[in-house]
């Protein structure tokens, strides 16, 4: 009787178990079986197909054990603790974070089964543990046992330790620091993964990151060649839902293999081959109000006895200016319009270091978050730059503002490489709806620069306070401080402080009335005629010469210009000291109390596009108290 319970407890976890997982399942590892050649099955494998079925089917229910709990972690079917997607993406804090990730790993006691011939077993963790130390290169044989193996670890600026042309941090952005890497130079079944739960709205509907990918290549393995691959799983039911299209590693696949023609060398029977760092983008604007799993899954050879290792990097980072081998999209600041028809949108773009290449551009038109038309470029085959040329006919029903997107197809003949793309779908290249392109120019639109320095005048400093000039005795000056709070991105060729307005307040306004010169007059010098980061500053710029009595001859000084033309990358914290020049109080009627002078601060770039701030400083003429009205920045 306890025989026949025995069986029947066997046969019933059997057949719960074969519920678990996918139909046909049997029937798939079969046909994987079947491929493997019998040389390989007897010297690399060394498993019945029973054994291997079984090995398959632990390693697919344990992953889905994984999705579960980390699923369950967010809140199961509420996600009301879904991750920040771009949290400890960078891994520049020199750890990966348990409260950020999701860690999984596997593998098998592959090194007892050599020694005792016994059958492999699969072992396996998730959830919060992470493997961030242990043994990275393999034991003589190539095998080792995983419980002691690195899995997850945080890398610094280095040569790979198997590809010395190979960084292990990747060179863009500048002063990036650190890079996660996923797995060892361990065999035996190895597989290491981060994942998060995402909830996918317009500001993360975007998905950057970069990698670079060592393998062993061994001939003969098809499907079962060690790879890496992004998953993106819909986190009600990551079992049957994935979204895995939505991301292209190369040839239109979410993942990568040791034979991927990317690989260096270019040699497909390459025994060991590597790929350098490459940005990459995914359109995820389609899953929008879903929660997904975003998965980064680092796989060994799946018979056994090659390894591979991933390093991952700039997770929420967009790909900007990215080196790359893979061709190359950017949008010409210099020649690209911003308002008005016609216009033009013009692509700087590089085709692929390989052979037969070619580079596609699209310019996705977008009003109110959605794609209602897109232009196309001809197929290129050199580098070079194209504008799209903007006009009532193409422009259609996009009368007033609206968004645009570039997407740039890149290929190797048949072999296509990730899409290059620049801005996001439902918004544009800038932030927010229907403004990257205006349909009509007004008179206050300003093709503003690329690089945002942020000037505003020195937190903590006094106000301006009037006092008697010594250069100038028959004047009054105020003396103010301004800060570049935020560093030039491209080189800036030219700086301006110019007055746009002086207004004197009175006691009474019958007072403002009958006054004239020279109680209105006010000029703006520089105290020490310094330079600033680089530009040189231009004393007869405002075209007058400003030595001497300024009030005595009845001249004003209404701009300051400081300029280099090879331009000079400013910084933050760098300092512009101002001059208000007044009339003296002698000159000043008693009424007057205060005077309030506005200012413009611009700049130029490179490219000649400039950008504009403005503001005013409240200076009290009676009692020598200032106060900053307005703001600058």
């Amino acid at each position: 009787m306890k025989k026949h319970i025995i069986i029947i407890i066997a046969v019933l976890g059997i057949s719960l178990r074969a519920q678990e997982l996918p139909k046909n399942f049997r029937e798939t590892v079969q046909m994987e079986y079947n491929s493997i050649g019998k040389e390989q099955i007897r010297t690399e494998l060394k498993m019945t197909f029973d054994q291997y079925y079984e090995f398959r089917a632990d390693e697919y229910l344990d992953k889905q054990k994984f999705y579960k709990s980390i699923i369950e972690k967010s809140g199961a079917k509420n996600f009301s603790s879904v991750n920040d997607l771009c949290g400890n993406g960078t891994f520049e804090e020199g750890d990966i974070l348990a409260n950020e990730w999701n860690f999984y790993w596997a593998g098998s006691d592959y090194a007892g089964l050599l020694q005792t011939g016994s059958n492999v077993s699969y072992i396996a963790n998730s959830g919060n543990t992470r493997i961030n130390t242990g043994n990275f290169a393999g034991y003589a044989a190539g095998y080792g046992d995983h419980i002691n193996q690195v899995h997850h670890q945080v890398q610094s600026v280095g040569a790979d330790p198997t590809f010395s042309a190979l960084s292990k941090v990747y060179s863009f952005p500048a002063g990036n620091t650190r890079s996660l890497r996923l797995g060892n130079k361990h065999c035996a079944f190895g597989r290491e993964s981060i994942a998060k739960v995402v909830a996918i709205t317009p500001s993360n509907s975007t998905l950057y990151f970069s990698y670079a990918f060592v393998t062993e290549n061994p001939s003969g393995h098809g499907s079962d060649l060690p790879f890496f691959e992004v998953n993106i799983k819909d986190a009600t039911d990551p079992a049957n839902i994935n979204y895995n299209n939505l991301v292209n590693l190369g040839g239109g696949s979410n993942r990568i293999k040791a034979d991927n023609p990317l690989l260096t060398p270019n040699s497909t029977t390459a025994a060991t081959r590597w790929k350098d760092w490459t940005c990459v983008t995914a359109d995820l604007s389609s899953l929008i109000g879903k929660t997904v799993i975003i998965e980064f899954n680092n796989r060994d050879c799946n018979q056994g006895a090659h390894y591979a290792y991933t390093y991952l990097d700039n997770i929420c980072i967009g790909c900007g200016n990215a080196p790359s081998n893979e061709g190359s999209a950017s949008i010409d600041q210099g020649q690209s319009d911003s308002c008005g028809i016609p216009g033009n949108i013009c692509v700087n773009y590089t085709v692929p270091n390989a052979n037969d290449p070619s580079m596609k551009i699209d310019l996705q038109l977008i009003k109110n978050g959605a794609v209602v038309s897109t232009l196309q470029s001809p197929v290129f085959t050199t580098n070079g730059s194209y504008c799209f040329n903007l006009n009532a006919n193409n422009l259609g029903n996009l009368l007033g503002g609206f968004d645009y997107r570039v997407v740039g197809h890149a290929a190797s003949g048949n072999f296509t490489f990730p899409d290059k793309i620049i801005g996001a779908v439902t918004e544009g290249v800038k932030q927010g709806p229907n403004n990257d392109y205006t349909y009509i120019c007004s008179k206050w639109d300003n093709p503003c620069c690329q690089a945002d320095l942020a000037i505003w005048n020195v937190a903590g400093t006094p106000d301006p306070i009037p006092t008697t000039q010594q250069t100038n005795p028959d004047a009054t000056i105020a003396f103010e401080q301004f800060e570049i709070h935020q560093s030039s991105t491209i080189p800036i060729t030219e700086l301006r402080i110019s007055i746009t307005d002086i207004i004197y307040n009175y006691n009474y306004e019958s007072c403002g009335k009958c006054e004239s010169d020279p109680a209105l007059w006010g000029s703006l010098l520089n105290p020490f005629n310094s330079s600033v980061g680089g530009l040189q500053f231009l004393p007869g710029s405002s075209g007058v010469n400003v030595q001497g009595n300024l009030i005595a001859n009845n001249q004003g000084v209404r701009e300051l210009v400081w300029r280099n033309p090879n331009g000079a990358m400013l910084q933050q914290g760098t300092i512009l000291p101002v001059m208000y020049l007044l009339p003296p109080v002698s000159d000043i009627p008693c009424c007057v109390t205060s005077v309030i002078i506005c200012i413009k601060i611009s700049w130029k770039d490179a490219n000649c596009k400039v950008c504009e701030t403005f503001g005013c400083s409240h200076i009290e003429l009676i009692n020598e108290a200032a106060k900053v009205t307005g703001g600058r920045g």
